[in-house]
């Protein structure tokens, strides 16, 4: 009898993981196996798996700058099939990482990416939290740790629970309708609210400095990547800051560095033939404008609509890259 419970005892708890597994492949809420109706969890989790399962041959990536940039836009303009992959308070070390699954696409013809100076300025390898090998790295060990994890459970009873997000892609990322974008809170330092803390979070990050060597170290690997995948185009663009921005910059003695590493990343991608350049950071209709922001580093929908019609156009290109 004894006997007999244990290994009943045994067979369910083998069912119990049976089932377990089909729901996680089901819902699949960080979508590691296949594109699901079930989104849920940070996004340098489910990026990865969008990178790898996802319907696209453009890949539209960055940091917060660059997730207003919406696929129908890149799509109708440049007639082809994207998708936004930015991850809002990124790091390099992170933009690396997903880059190189995001490259792992057979049939990836192209990239655009917001080249954010103060990405490149936070450590060589450091991520904002961390970073699940199971998302990164091709090994079924690790995937199991999907499977047993807390996330996973949340996202599973979410999606017992909740709706099916069917058209979730298309804005996946977007924050573009949750702001007000004015003059007042561009220059509003309010840490209650968040443009204000985004504010002075900018301002903190000139008075801790801007260390050139380690902005370099990181672009050095960013650029390693663009010089490796040569049958990729690469349109890389730096967004156009606020110009209170460059005014603190210029404050706490960064912007000299800022400007050096710019003329240093732009004289080691001219040398790349799959790479076009552009800058918008002096756009002055744009940065001038203090109405286009939300606070000195985000602007307005609009704005990123503006930056994809001119690199279609081949408007505000490095004069180093006619070629």
């Amino acid at each position: 009898m004894e006997k007999r419970y244990f290994i009943n005892s045994i067979l369910a708890f083998l069912l119990g993981l049976g089932v377990w597994m089909v729901m996680v492949v089901y819902f699949d809420p960080a979508q590691q196996f296949r594109i699901t109706e079930f989104p849920f969890g940070d996004n340098r989790i489910i990026n990865t798996g969008l990178a790898k399962n996802g319907n696209y041959n453009t890949l539209i990536f960055g940091s917060s700058t660059s997730q207003n940039i919406l696929k129908k836009d890149v799509d109708n303009m440049l007639k082809v099939n994207s998708i936004n992959l930015s991850i809002p308070g990124t790091t390099n070390y992170e933009q690396r990482k997903l880059l190189n699954v995001a490259l792992t696409k057979v049939n990836l013809q192209k990239v655009i990416y917001g080249l954010d100076p103060f990405v490149f300025n936070r450590g060589y390898e450091v991520s904002r939290v961390p970073l699940e090998k199971f998302a990164y790295e091709n090994s079924k060990l690790e995937l199991y740790k999907y499977f047993y994890n807390f996330t996973t459970f949340k996202g599973i009873i979410k999606g017992l629970l909740g709706k099916r997000n069917k058209n979730w892609i298309e804005n996946h990322g977007y924050w573009g309708n949750n702001f007000k974008y004015s003059k007042e809170n561009t220059l509003s330092f309010d840490e209650s609210t968040q443009w204000g803390a985004q504010n002075m979070g900018a301002v903190q990050i000139f008075k801790d400095g801007y260390s050139l060597e380690l902005m370099k170290k990181n672009f050095d690997a960013t650029y390693e990547i663009f010089k490796n995948n040569t049958e990729i185009e690469f349109l890389i663009y730096y967004p156009p800051y606020a110009n209170i921005w460059w005014d603190y910059a210029e404050r706490y003695n960064a912007k000299d560095t800022i400007v050096e590493f710019k003329e240093y990343a732009n004289e080691k991608l001219k040398s790349l033939k799959n790479v076009k350049v552009y800058d918008f950071q002096n756009r002055s209709d744009i940065v001038n404008n203090l109405d286009n922001y939300k606070d000195m580093v985000h602007y307005s929908p609009e704005i990123n609509k503006k930056i994809i019609k001119d690199i279609k156009m081949d408007k505000n290109r490095v004069s180093s890259y006619n070629r």
